[in-house]
């Protein structure tokens, strides 16, 4: 009885971190996604090129070998513009029109980016090292998830322990978490903040590179063995 004749308490709740956060929480899970559905659908293409009778047709075709490879990666790019245009359209469609007038909408849009192409990377490494169809489910589920769980996807990355954090710095997705913590915390960009997320864009840059380029060695030594 007492605590019904109590008075009502009015709670406000502060965001500390702005109207940013909603952006950055939806942008939060996208590494997932990118590796996860893009790595499935674009490693198990790149495999099903690698099938002797459909790579012996090719490699007998009028088209050059070198352009085979080119348009195969432009291909494979226009896909992941595809899927990150849906990304973008999913924003405005939560957020508004606002969205794209923030100015931070470049960053969030260059990160997504990076991101995307390294989901590609992934796929087309998987695609290429596969010996079986059904590997590269096997390589690509098992992998989106530890990506996601030790690079901040899931949960961010200051309840992870320092172990997990020094480890973290060497997947490619931390430094994509790491931009978008940045944007969340701060509405304009200038000096040392500027500064981190050029560097988190270039971490993950690197990385891109390195797999690309992995996955290029392991294509010209396929290709030297048919």
């Amino acid at each position: 009885q007492k605590i019904q004749d109590a008075p009502g308490a009015k709670v406000s709740v502060m965001n500390l971190h702005g109207e940013n956060s909603n952006y950055s929480n939806f942008f939060r899970c996208v590494p997932y996604m990118f590796i996860a559905g893009l790595g499935s659908g674009v490693a198990a293409v790149v495999f099903a090129f690698r099938k002797r009778q459909v790579k012996n047709r090719m490699m007998a075709s009028a088209i050059p070998l070198a352009r085979q490879n080119v348009e195969g990666v432009l291909a494979i790019f226009l896909v992941g513009l595809v899927v990150l245009g849906a990304t973008v359209a999913g924003a405005v469609v939560c957020f508004g029109r606002e969205f794209l007038s923030d100015g931070l909408f470049p960053y969030y849009l260059l990160n997504l980016l990076i991101d995307m192409l390294l989901a590609l990377a992934i796929a087309f490494l998987v695609g290429l090292l596969a010996k079986r169809e059904m590997a590269v489910t096997m390589c690509i589920t098992p992998l989106s998830l530890a990506f996601s769980f030790l690079g901040g996807v899931f949960m961010p990355t200051e309840y992870l322990s320092h172990g997990v954090q020094t480890l973290a710095k060497f997947i490619p997705v931390y430094w994509y978490e790491v931009v978008n913590e940045l944007l969340m915390r701060y509405s304009s960009i200038n000096g040392t903040v500027k500064t981190q997320i050029w560097q988190a864009f270039g971490m993950q840059l690197l990385f891109v590179a390195a797999i690309f380029a992995l996955g290029l060695v392991v294509a010209k030594h396929q290709q030297q063995e048919s």
